[in-house]
């Protein structure tokens, strides 16, 4: 049985509309909420990432009965204390940010929400020492890419019981083997669909940068994504990850989101990726109006198979060890060429 965690609803009829869903599936479960208040609330602290989770607008009360409906429907909640902005508890702003942070800690206890995501070493060590009623979870932002770096991390902070980790390393299968083995007391979750590139220096903003600033084309982002695919999904499985996050991008608005996530689980269930990467393709102007089949595209597409023996190596500079990558959308380039009505070498979605 796969678990899924998925942006938490902004509306009641989300959360029916979910709960429907996983009436209708037999292979996986949404599990898990995860979200933060908007900027707007009174309650917000700083410490929260605003750019991708929280919803505008949306006051506490109206967060709060939100919250409580699907704690009643036993969804698990996960508030996200997420921002990897430096803490520097020495300075004024940090204090008066603490202040609105115990306000709403206390609140969320009373809630019934134990959880907290957290990119912040200082952050983390505050609520051990002040809060340990709360369950500590390390945010993908803190961008760890080695083994050492999360032996350290688990050394220093034992209140951890998940890791979400960086999209970086969503296919080196030796290091998530060994974080798998080294603390099996701990959950590894693995965010499927942030359909960032690999190495992204825009990814903490993700504001399409990469694209204007870098000149990706199409070809790479669709070659050298961290994205991992539904039919993807078993290697995990064969180390031992079975509990995964999924986001609904690249859309915004949680109606959209929500329906790429169903297709995404739509195509676990049947055992393919068709839906869910017509989806995505979609979005690529230079394929999608070629007159390469589906079927022929995946022929060009690094094959997970491949990342599960060789994927450690995706820890240096991508290129220097390996160049299976940029093969691949050398080869996907020329044929989406060859067969293309016109050549778009850029797409901006």
């Amino acid at each position: 049985m796969y678990t899924f965690s998925v942006i938490m609803p902004n509306k009641i009829e989300y959360v029916d509309r979910i709960i429907d869903i996983n009436n209708g599936i037999t292979k996986s479960r949404i599990t898990t909420f995860y979200g933060s208040l908007s900027k707007y609330c009174n309650l917000f602290t700083g410490f929260e990432r605003i750019k991708r989770y929280s919803y505008e607008r949306i006051e506490w009360d109206d967060w709060k009965k939100l919250a409580e409906y699907a704690l009643s429907k036993n969804f698990d909640l996960v508030y996200l204390l997420d921002s990897s902005e430096p803490v520097d508890f020495e300075l004024e702003v940090t204090k008066q940010k603490l202040d609105k942070l115990d306000i709403l800690l206390n609140e969320l206890k009373i809630l019934g929400i134990n959880k907290l995501r957290i990119a912040s070493l200082k952050l983390m060590t505050y609520i051990e020492e002040n809060y340990p009623y709360f369950e500590i979870m390390a945010a993908p932002n803190l961008e760890y890419n080695g083994l050492a770096e999360y032996k350290n991390l688990i050394r220093f902070h034992k209140n951890i019981n998940q890791i979400v980790p960086t999209t970086n390393i969503n296919k080196n299968f030796k290091l998530l083997s060994l974080l798998k083995k080294e603390y099996s007391n701990i959950n590894i979750k693995i965010v499927l669909d942030e359909f960032c590139m690999y190495n992204c220096l825009y990814k903490n903003c993700c504001d399409k940068s990469c694209i204007t600033n870098q000149k990706i084309s199409a070809y790479d982002r669709l070659v050298f994504t961290t994205t991992i695919f539904p039919s993807q999904i078993k290697e995990y499985a064969k180390i031992g990850i079975n509990d995964f996050e999924l986001l609904g991008y690249p859309k915004i608005g949680y109606s959209a989101q929500l329906d790429r996530i169903l297709w995404y689980i739509s195509d676990l269930e049947t055992n393919n990726s068709t839906g869910y990467y017509n989806l995505i393709l979609d979005e690529f102007d230079c394929v999608r109006d070629s007159f390469l089949t589906l079927k022929e595209l995946k022929k060009y597409l690094p094959d997970i198979k491949h990342f599960v023996k060789y994927g450690h190596l995706c820890s240096s500079i991508c290129g220097t060890e390996c160049n299976y990558c940029f093969k691949c959308s050398e080869k996907l380039k020329k044929i989406v060429n060859k067969y293309a009505q016109r050549n778009i070498p850029f797409v901006i979605y």
